[in-house]
């Protein structure tokens, strides 16, 4: 499912900040992710879900630099099977778009969380 379809849950005064963080991460607008993020965080909302849309859509689109500041910004409160998760769904996108410089770091990124990509015949 798109992130365009899918139902976030949180009140509908904040859909546009959704729609502006994810069309940052897909155009590269580190500025527009960067103050979505803060606006998130500010009104304590549950965004995990939204996140994980933003990052893989920054893997699939090649934008390294913001994927890295804000798996920084959120690794920290995710879980490792969550991050297992989001690597491998992040890897698979961006080796599909053809982004090897994000597939590395995400190959790598797994090897530091002690993710096994390999074991599941991906590389």
């Amino acid at each position: 499912m798109s992130e365009s379809q899918r139902n976030y849950s949180i009140p509908a005064q904040y859909s546009d900040f959704v729609k502006n963080l994810l069309d940052g991460c897909r155009n590269g607008h580190r500025e527009v992710v960067e103050l979505s993020y803060k606006i998130f965080c500010n009104h304590k909302l549950d965004m995990n879900s939204i996140l994980e849309d933003a990052f893989i859509s920054l893997c699939e689109n090649g934008h390294k630099e913001i994927a890295e500041w804000l798996y920084n910004q959120c690794s920290k409160n995710l879980g490792k099977r969550k991050i297992e998760s989001l690597i491998l769904k992040s890897f698979c996108c961006s080796c599909k778009s053809g982004y090897k410089n994000v597939a590395e770091w995400l190959y790598e990124l797994s090897k530091d969380d002690n993710i096994k990509l390999n074991n599941l015949g991906l590389v």
